[in-house]
C-alpha cells in the first residue's frame, strides 16, 4: 500500500495527479519500491478516513459495522489496515484491541495458511521466523541474503512468500510488513524479551532499535505486566540508554488507550520533580522530567488515571497558586477529551471569587464549549453570574466574546440559540447597572462578531432558535422601551429602528436571524408558530409587531385572513418598516396575503387603508404628505380585487406622489458631490447657472432618499470653482449678477478660482 488521494509528496517528488489508494500484493511491494528514482522520496501516507476504511473492508468482503470504534480507529493507520487485509482478517471473526493483538491474529492466520499446504511446514514456521528476525536485527536491515535461509526447504519459503509472510526479490528475504517484522522479533526474543533492555545498554542504539523496542514493550505488557513495569522503570533510570529511546518509551506510555495506575505511578517521580521546580521558579536540570510532564500534559488517557488516583482534585485544591493555575492550564487542554468530567471538577469553585474568578474565565475562554452539555451548563452559570463579563477571544488582538465562539453554532446550533438568549439577558442587566457610568449603555448589545453564528443557528435549528431568542428579545425591548403608552407600540433603545443594511450590527442580527427562523418554521410547520404569534400579538412593542408581521409573512396562504383582519382592526400596526421605508413591512404583508384572503377580509382592509392617516400627516409639517402612507399600503393590493373607489383614489395619489416608496436600502455610504453633474454643467448658459445657484442656495442639503449623494450649495460652488479656473472672464462677469442673498460659498469659490486661474490681461467687466 503506497498511495492515497490525500497524501502529499515530499520535496523532490514530481507533481502528478495522485492515484487512487490500492493494496499491492506483498510479494511485489519490493518491486514497487524500486520505482522510486534516485533523488525522490516515497509518498508519505496520512491516516485514512473512517469512510475510506469502510470502503476498503467492503471491497475485501468485510463489514466495518462489526468493528468497534477503537478497532476502526486503529485501521485508519495505513500499516494496520494493510496488515489486516493481507492477513485475510476482513472476512474473519478475529477481534483485536491493540496493534499487538492485530499481529497475534495475523501470526495465527498466516501460520495456519502456510501449514495448510503441508503439515510439516508448521514445524519450520517458528525457527524460520526467529532466524530471519535475528539476522535482520543483527544487520539492522530490512532484508537478508538468501543464504541466511538455506536451512529451510525451498517449497516452504515459496509458500511463506506467497502468503505474504516473507518477501523475496530473487536475492534477498525480508518480512512482508515492517510492523510484522518488529512483532516477530519481539515474539521470538529469548526469555520473552525480558533481556532486551539490558541488551540495548551494550548496543549502539541506533534508530533501527526504536521499532523493536516498541514491539518488545507491547509484547511484555500483555505477557507479564510486572516484568514490563520493571523494565520500563529500569530503562528510564538507566544512564546507558540514549534519550531518543527514553522519549519513545514515554510517548508509548502516554499514548496507551487504557493505561493502568502503575504506569502513571512510574512517571510520578519525574512529574513531581518538575512541579517542585515550578514552586522554586527554577529550570529543571533533569530534561527527562520536563519531557515526561509535557507528554503527561497532552495525554488524554493519563488524565483518566490521574483522576482515578485523586491527583487532579488534590492539585486543584492546592493552596499553592502556581500549582492551581498550572492545573487550570492542564484542564483546559484536557477539555478536548474530558469536558464532562472537568465541568464536574470545576463546579465546586463557582462563586469562590478572587483568583478563581480569573481562572474559571480563562478555562471558559477555550475552544471546547461544544464538547459536553455539563460543561456548557457550567459556562452558562458563569456567564449569568458575571464571571464571564470580560471573557473574550484571546487568540487575536481585537477578540470579543462572540469571536471566541467562532464555529460553535455549526457544532451546536441549539446550544448557540440558548446562549444567545442568555447573552441578551446578561447584557440587559449590565446595561441597567452601568446606565450612570456609560454615555450609551445600550451599545453593549453590539459586538464586532456573532452575526454569522446567529445566522447559522437560526438556519440549522429554527424552531429552537425562536424558542430561546424571541422571548429574550421581548424581555430586552420591554425593559428598554422609551415610553409606556397603551395607545402606541413603544419603540426601544436597542431596536429603535430595524435596519435593512447589508452588514448588520449584532443587535440587528438578532432580528435578521429571527426572521430567517420564522420563515423556515412557518413554511414547514405553521402551526408551531401559533404560541409565538399569540405572545407577539399581546406585546405592545414596535419590535414585537415587526416580528409578528414577519411570522405572518412566513406562510401568507395560512395566515392571510388573520394578518389582514388584524391590520384592519388595529391601524397602528400599519406603521411598521424601516427608517427609509417606514411602511415596508406592513406593505409586504398586504401584498403577500391579500390575494389569499376572504372577500370580506379584503373589503375591510381596503376600507381601512383608504382612511388611514398616520399622526405625522395630521401635523403642519406633514400635511403636504397626507395620503402618502395610505398610498404606499393600498398600492400593494391586487388590482383585480380592488373596488372602483379604491382605484380612483390610487389614481389621485399616483398623480400626487408619482410612485410608492422604494424598498429599504439600509445604511450605506456614498460621496456627496455636486447636485448637477459636470457633463451637464458644461452646456449650461449663464441664466441656467443663476437658476441653479438660486435652487441650491443653502448649506443645508435637501433630503433625497433616492439620491443621497446629491449635495447642496457648497458642493455646487466647489464645481463652479473649476469652471472659473477654465473660463475666468465669463464667470467673473457672472458673479456680478449673483443676488445679494446668494450663499457665501459661491463668492468664496469664485475668488479662489480667479486666484488660481491663468489670466492674460485685465478682465473686461462689461
Amino acid at each position: 500500500m503506497r498511495g492515497r488521494s490525500e497524501a502529499r509528496p515530499r520535496f523532490g517528488a514530481t507533481r502528478h495527479p495522485l492515484p487512487r489508494p490500492f493494496f499491492a500484493p506483498t510479494r511485489v511491494r519490493h518491486r514497487l519500491k524500486q520505482l522510486v528514482t534516485k533523488g525522490e522520496s516515497p509518498i508519505e501516507l496520512a491516516v485514512f478516513t473512517d469512510d475510506e476504511v469502510k470502503a476498503v473492508l467492503a471491497n475485501e468482503g468485510g463489514d466495518a459495522s462489526k468493528l468497534t470504534s477503537r478497532q476502526r480507529s486503529m485501521l485508519q493507520l495505513p500499516q494496520n489496515l494493510s496488515l489486516f487485509v493481507d492477513a485475510g482478517l476482513a472476512r474473519s471473526e478475529n477481534r483485536f484491541n491493540t496493534p499487538k493483538e492485530l499481529c497475534d491474529a495475523c501470526w495465527t492466520t498466516k501460520r495456519k495458511a502456510v501449514a495448510a499446504q503441508r503439515l510439516e511446514f508448521d514445524a519450520h514456521w517458528q525457527p524460520a521466523i526467529k532466524l530471519l528476525a535475528a539476522a535482520l536485527s543483527a544487520r539492522q536491515e530490512l532484508s537478508a541474503p538468501a543464504s541466511v535461509m538455506d536451512a529451510f526447504p525451498p517449497e516452504f519459503l515459496e509458500r511463506m512468500a506467497s502468503e505474504g509472510v516473507l518477501t523475496w526479490d530473487g536475492h534477498r528475504y525480508g518480512f512482508g510488513h515492517e510492523t510484522f517484522f518488529d512483532y516477530c522479533f519481539a515474539r521470538t526474543q529469548p526469555n520473552g524479551g525480558r533481556d532486551f533492555i539490558r541488551f540495548l545498554e551494550s548496543d549502539a542504539q541506533q534508530l533501527f532499535r526504536r521499532a523493536q523496542l516498541r514491539q518488545v514493550l507491547a509484547f511484555l505488557r500483555d505477557d507479564d505486566f510486572a516484568v514490563y513495569c520493571e523494565g520500563v522503570g529500569y530503562l528510564l533510570r538507566s544512564g546507558r540508554i540514549r534519550p531518543h529511546l527514553k522519549l519513545l518509551t514515554i510517548e508509548l506510555l502516554t499514548a496507551l488507550p487504557e493505561p493502568k495506575d502503575e504506569e502513571l505511578k512510574m512517571l510520578l517521580p519525574w512529574i513531581e520533580s518538575e512541579m517542585a521546580r515550578w514552586r522554586a521558579n527554577q529550570t529543571n536540570p533533569d530534561h527527562l522530567a520536563s519531557r515526561i510532564w509535557e507528554s503527561f500534559f497532552h495525554s488524554c488517557s493519563m488524565f483518566v488515571v490521574a483522576d482515578r488516583l485523586g491527583l487532579i482534585q488534590q492539585w486543584l485544591n492546592s493552596a499553592e497558586t502556581s500549582l492551581a493555575e498550572t492545573m487550570c492550564l492542564y484542564l483546559r487542554r484536557q477539555t478536548d477529551w474530558h469536558a464532562e468530567r472537568i465541568a464536574e471538577l470545576l463546579e465546586p469553585f463557582v462563586g469562590r471569587g478572587g483568583e478563581w474568578r480569573k481562572r474559571l474565565r480563562y478555562m471558559m475562554e477555550g475552544p471546547n464549549l461544544s464538547k459536553s452539555r455539563r460543561y456548557f451548563e457550567l459556562f452558562l452559570r458563569l456567564f449569568d453570574n458575571g464571571t464571564l463579563d470580560d471573557a473574550k477571544d484571546q487568540f487575536v488582538s481585537n477578540g470579543t466574546f462572540w469571536s471566541m465562539l467562532h464555529g460553535f453554532a455549526e457544532e451546536r446550533p441549539v446550544w448557540c440559540a440558548e446562549l444567545a438568549a442568555h447573552w441578551l439577558d446578561r447584557r440587559l442587566l449590565v446595561a441597567q447597572a452601568s446606565a450612570e457610568q456609560l454615555e450609551r449603555p445600550w451599545s453593549l448589545f453590539d459586538d464586532q462578531a456573532g452575526v454569522e453564528e446567529l445566522g447559522v443557528s437560526a438556519r440549522s435549528e429554527p424552531a429552537a432558535f425562536l424558542q430561546f431568542v424571541i422571548p429574550a428579545i421581548l424581555r430586552v425591548a420591554e425593559t428598554a422601551r422609551y415610553v409606556k403608552d397603551p395607545d402606541t407600540f413603544s419603540r426601544d433603545r436597542v431596536w429603535h429602528v430595524p435596519s435593512a443594511g447589508e452588514y448588520p450590527s449584532l443587535s440587528q442580527a438578532f432580528l435578521r436571524a429571527s426572521k430567517t427562523a420564522l420563515a423556515l418554521v412557518g413554511a414547514q410547520s405553521p402551526k408551531e408558530l401559533r404560541p409565538l404569534i399569540a405572545r407577539l400579538r399581546a406585546a405592545k412593542l414596535y419590535i414585537a409587531n415587526y416580528l409578528l408581521l414577519y411570522a405572518y409573512l412566513s406562510n401568507p396562504v395560512v395566515f392571510a385572513d388573520e394578518a389582514l383582519q388584524l391590520l384592519a382592526q388595529e391601524s397602528l400596526r400599519l406603521s411598521c418598516g424601516y427608517s427609509d421605508s417606514p411602511y415596508w413591512t406592513s406593505r409586504q404583508v398586504i401584498e403577500a396575503c391579500s390575494p389569499h384572503c376572504a372577500d370580506s377580509t379584503f373589503r375591510g382592509l381596503e376600507a381601512a387603508l383608504l382612511e388611514f392617516v398616520p399622526a405625522y400627516e395630521r401635523t403642519r409639517d406633514g400635511i403636504r404628505s397626507r395620503g402618502r402612507a395610505a398610498y404606499n399600503l393600498a398600492s400593494a393590493l391586487p388590482v383585480a380585487r380592488t373596488s372602483n373607489r379604491a382605484k380612483a383614489q390610487l389614481a389621485e395619489w399616483s398623480g400626487k406622489f408619482k410612485a410608492p416608496d422604494s424598498p429599504p436600502r439600509g445604511v450605506h455610504s456614498c460621496e456627496v458631490v455636486s447636485p448637477i453633474k459636470r457633463d451637464s454643467a458644461l452646456h449650461m448658459t449663464d441664466d441656467q447657472w443663476l437658476r441653479a445657484i438660486a435652487k441650491y442656495n443653502s448649506a443645508d442639503r435637501r433630503r433625497d432618499f433616492n439620491h443621497p449623494e446629491r449635495g447642496g450649495a457648497q458642493h455646487l460652488a466647489g464645481m463652479l470653482q473649476q469652471f472659473v479656473k477654465e473660463q475666468p472672464e465669463r464667470f467673473a462677469r457672472l458673479s456680478l449678477r449673483f443676488p445679494e442673498d446668494t450663499d457665501p460659498s459661491y463668492f468664496t469659490n469664485v475668488l479662489y478660482g480667479l486666484k488660481e486661474a491663468e489670466i492674460a490681461g485685465p478682465i473686461s467687466w462689461t
